[in-house]
């Protein structure tokens, strides 16, 4: 859902027929801590979805993924390894959008980019 010109530290993911709330529930359990939407609509459905027109699908399954220039490749490989655990994520294709988004994210860390954060 992020916007190629976006923040390459924020993302916005959906993953249509998956609640949000459970994935984040999910999450939580192993410490990795997600919203649902943005800062300033904490808990509510994304507004700025709503107006791009996605489906009511999508924004339920939307989750917003921060990062800072304190993030490291493993907390992002961990972050991966945890997500494919989701009982839901049966098949690896459902993860691509995301892994690749994070790629980006650990070359970045890796290479010291902090300017783009």
């Amino acid at each position: 859902n992020s916007p190629k010109d976006g923040s390459p530290f924020i993302l916005n993911v959906s993953f249509p027929g998956i609640e949000s709330h459970e994935l984040v529930s999910f999450l939580s359990l192993h410490q990795i801590y997600l919203s649902t939407g943005s800062a300033c609509t904490k808990g509510a459905p994304s507004h700025v979805l709503n107006a791009m027109n996605y489906s009511p699908s999508v924004i339920r399954g939307a989750l917003r993924i921060s990062f800072n220039k304190h993030n490291t490749k493993e907390e992002v490989d961990m972050f991966i390894q945890t997500l494919k655990q989701f009982p839901v994520f049966a098949h690896e294709r459902l993860i691509l959008l995301v892994k690749s988004r994070l790629e980006i994210i650990k070359r970045d860390i890796h290479f010291g980019n902090k300017e783009r954060i």
